[in-house]
């Protein structure tokens, strides 16, 4: 294809170009936020995660006991114990759900954004915005009672993981399209 060094030395100068053009063409989008826009696309699209160590082995524990009350709900109800099988049968769903926001993250409730560099308009391109989470309920089983043939379950205070505080570098994609990187 190319048989001389002049012309690996304009394909890869036409490459190189390319990518240049292709890199100055995503900061020069028409798109800007204000900074309320951004906080409203971080709200509703960047999920916190808990740091990976932390988040498996909270994972490893809300699993094993998703498990066992599941055991205990079947077995309550083999029995006819339909008020212990409810009572565990809804700390399972609980369970599940906390498990669910540990895989997936947990959303945003409160940020502060500010725009970085300079405003066109009052929009942005780039933005560091400040957030904090909700917070993780694990239920808690404050007693187990046996009365006759039946089980007793009294559910306690859950255990609350969270909120977590995190701060994030946002860059627009588009209208509604932004990429992240967290910082700490």
């Amino acid at each position: 294809m190319f048989r001389s060094c002049l012309g690996w030395t304009l394909a890869v100068a036409a490459s190189v170009s390319l990518l240049a053009a292709a890199a100055a063409q995503a900061h020069s989008g028409r798109w800007g936020w204000t900074t309320t826009r951004a906080e409203q696309m971080v709200m509703a699209d960047v999920p916190m995660r808990l740091p990976p160590a932390e988040g498996a082995i909270l994972g490893a524990e809300l699993r094993r006991q998703r498990g066992a009350y599941l055991r205990a709900a079947m077995a309550a109800s083999e029995v006819g114990d339909w008020l212990a099988a409810g009572m565990y049968n809804n700390l399972v769903l609980q369970l599940a759900s906390a498990l669910s926001k540990v895989e997936n993250g947990l959303g945003v409730d409160d940020v502060q954004c500010s725009g970085i560099g300079r405003a066109v308009n009052g929009r942005y391109k780039h933005f560091r915005c400040a957030a904090t989470s909700g917070v993780i309920e694990i239920p808690t089983v404050a007693s187990i009672e046996r009365e006759g043939d039946r089980e007793i379950v009294t559910q306690g205070p859950p255990r609350l993981v969270g909120p977590l505080d995190a701060i994030f570098e946002v860059h627009v994609r588009g209208k509604s399209k932004l990429t992240y990187r967290t910082m700490g």
